[in-house]
């Protein structure tokens, strides 16, 4: 069944809802996590500073939100479109295929950690022209190489422009 609920004064839980085109989170507090599960078609907006937002098992959701205190974590989710008007400091994507973050200018400074993911942008204001987005594509290949005792990792050539 759809959940939309504070759980413990601490967990807004948002399951199971489907086309949903206009829900609202108001006065979400830097105390409070967001747990976005299972959700099919929907757009979401989370007003006011949130502690963490986590997205596990969604599919085609836009996520707003204003600032985020910790992480904004993706689990196991497809074609997710994220974006912040104000500060994220760190992302997780694990196990996700197409994601778009549009970073604001507070947030294009965002540690971006992925693992078992395809399909990734972040979409940044440009520093030559903040009315305008540049897309940059968050590399999915990389070359390994064993030097010594060691494995070196770089990103593959295909993201070298």
């Amino acid at each position: 069944p759809p959940i939309r609920e504070l759980q413990r004064g601490t967990n807004w839980m948002i399951e199971n809802q489907d086309g949903e085109s206009n829900f609202i989170l108001e006065e979400v507090d830097m105390k409070q996590i967001v747990c976005i599960i299972n959700c099919r078609q929907c757009n979401i907006r989370i007003q006011g500073k949130a502690k963490n937002i986590n997205v596990d098992g969604c599919e085609k959701v836009n996520i707003f939100c204003e600032d985020v205190l910790s992480t904004v974590e993706f689990v196991n989710s497809d074609k997710i479109n994220f974006q912040t008007t104000g500060t994220v400091r760190a992302i997780a994507i694990d196990k996700c295929n197409g994601v778009q973050l549009y970073l604001s200018k507070e947030s294009a400074g965002a540690e971006i950690t992925t693992s078992k993911s395809s399909e990734m942008n972040a979409n940044v204001p440009n520093p030559d022209d903040e009315d305008d987005m540049i897309e940059i594509p968050i590399p999915e290949q990389f070359v390994t190489k064993i030097v010594g005792k060691k494995a070196v990792t770089e990103v593959s050539a295909l993201y070298t422009f």
